[in-house]
């Protein structure tokens, strides 16, 4: 819930509700965990984006060192970590620590992804923004010429992200190279403003459209660009801290608006107004991508979720954070047409919590008094989404069992996915994988070995429920003739108690 209200606009809602999951965690597990490591993490992002910095900082901090704890220091879970505390330390001021945060995730990444990833695009964002602030323009550019060709590569996968564009406009407008820049940031500006609506980056994207124009001596359109990022600025007010940003867009509308005839910019150091002060660019911290931490906030807020029983509200947030990709299937089973489907992915852009959220309520809403968590689990098996159905009427007690059976697993799988290599298909299918599944799941992740695995090894996960166990799994590595596998895994679990 506290995501749901943060991708709202809603700030003050979604840390209530995080404080109470935060809470819930501490009294089920005294310990370190992989949901209560995302929880601090959206904690983090929430404090950063209405500007509790140093709350921001312990949270992300806090994080980072459970995850360094449940999984060491060199497993893709760091990663997000050290880039949102960067972002932190970014906008704090200390942009040495910042720099070598990011070049830190970034270096781990291309250990653990040998082929083109949204992650690393971030990444290669974040370092490249970093040396924008250093004015070292030259090597900003390198970064995301190497981020432009790498999204290229994965854009057929149906994710589009300009950010990389709207960054290679900032560096040509500093590099006073506008007519470069105009390209990029016209294409920035029109597709967040389609996709995003008001917002924070729209509004920067705006900015530097209207300073590269103004570059090329296009004053009447520089105009036009720099006061409806104002506007969007001014309309963000309520929710992010802008006090830096107005003024500064103000002045340059006022310069812009005096210009007649095609006047060069003065230079850049002076004209341009580099963020120092900072804000958030990008938060990675719950495997989201970059372009879905600022949503559309205040020209068309979503509406309130329609009222259900607090034990309804609960079993919803539980198959909303843990379904994933199958929410399609899910919603199907729960008699959504195609074409509300298809309404839902239009809405919300593929962030799958929220597409999940909808189709539930969506559900309770056609159904009103009928809607019980005994359908919902019913739904949820024809769906083989066991493991999410025996959530949901567990009680408490049983619900810390099954928190401590999934952590043991996920540690298990990493390490699977990691060392399985090509073999991942073998698995796949003596884990009872159909065909058509395996082909999903290779068309999915581009053949990305490891993400495939991880994606068989939670599949397997959610079709057995309680019935997933490490000992059916070591036999399944057996079968598909991962001996070695299989005799580390129980290895790993012998020496590894929960924590």
């Amino acid at each position: 819930m506290g995501s749901i209200y943060h991708s709202r606009g809603d700030y003050k809602t979604a840390i209530r509700y995080l404080n109470d999951a935060l809470e819930m965690w501490d009294r089920l597990l005294h310990g370190s965990s992989v949901d209560k490591s995302k929880t601090l993490a959206t904690l983090g992002i929430v404090h950063g984006f209405i500007g509790n910095l140093k709350e921001a900082k312990e949270y992300h901090m806090r994080c980072l060192e459970m995850r360094i704890e449940i999984f060491g220091e060199n497993h893709p879970m760091i990663g997000p970590s050290l880039n949102n505390l960067a972002i932190i330390y970014d906008r704090m001021g200390d942009l040495e620590e910042a720099l070598n945060l990011h070049l830190r995730a970034l270096a781990l990444k291309r250990r653990w992804f040998y082929k083109p990833n949204q992650s690393l695009v971030n990444s290669l964002n974040n370092v490249a923004i970093q040396y924008m602030f250093r004015e070292e323009y030259d090597k900003a550019l390198q970064y995301l010429q190497e981020a432009e060709k790498m999204q290229e590569e994965i854009a057929g996968s149906g994710r589009h992200s300009v950010y990389t564009n709207l960054n290679l406009g900032k560096v040509f407008v500093y590099m006073e190279q506008y007519e470069q820049a105009e390209m990029h940031l016209t294409l920035a500006s029109e597709w967040y403003e389609e996709k995003r609506g008001s917002n924070i980056i729209t509004a920067e994207a705006f900015e530097f459209l209207g300073m590269a124009l103004h570059g090329l001596g296009r004053h009447n359109e520089a105009k036009e660009a720099v006061g409806k990022s104002l506007a969007m600025y001014k309309n963000e007010s309520a929710n992010v801290d802008v006090d830096k940003d107005i003024p500064r867009v103000r002045a340059l509308l006022d310069k812009v608006s005096l210009c007649k005839d095609k006047d060069d910019l003065p230079e850049s150091r002076t004209a341009m107004i580099l963020r120092v002060d900072g804000r958030p660019l990008i938060a990675e911290g719950n495997n989201q991508n970059m372009d879905n931490t600022v949503n559309k906030v205040g020209s068309d807020p979503w509406k309130p979720m329609t009222a259900v029983s607090k034990d309804l509200q609960s079993a919803f947030i539980i198959v909303a954070e843990d379904t994933g990709y199958r929410w399609r299937d899910l919603a199907r089973r729960l008699g959504l047409t195609e074409a509300q489907i298809q309404g839902v992915v239009s809405k919300h852009q593929g962030r799958l919590m929220e597409c999940c959220m909808d189709v539930l309520e969506a559900w309770q809403k056609a159904l009103g008094p009928k809607v019980t968590t005994q359908l919902l689990q019913s739904a949820l098996l024809d769906c083989d989404l066991k493991a999410i159905a025996e959530t949901i009427g567990a009680t408490e007690e049983q619900k810390v069992e099954i928190i401590n059976h999934k952590k043991k697993l996920s540690a298990v799988f990493y390490t699977i996915a990691e060392d399985t290599g090509p073999k991942w298909k073998d698995l796949a299918r003596k884990l009872g994988l159909k065909p058509a599944q395996i082909d999903g799941t290779e068309t999915r992740h581009h053949r990305e070995i490891k993400e495939c695995c991880m994606d068989v090894l939670e599949t397997w996960r959610l079709r057995e429920g309680g019935a997933a166990t490490i000992q059916a799994l070591e036999q399944a590595l057996r079968e598909a003739d991962l001996v070695a596998l299989a005799d580390e895994t129980m290895c790993q679990m012998d020496m590894s108690p929960v924590r």
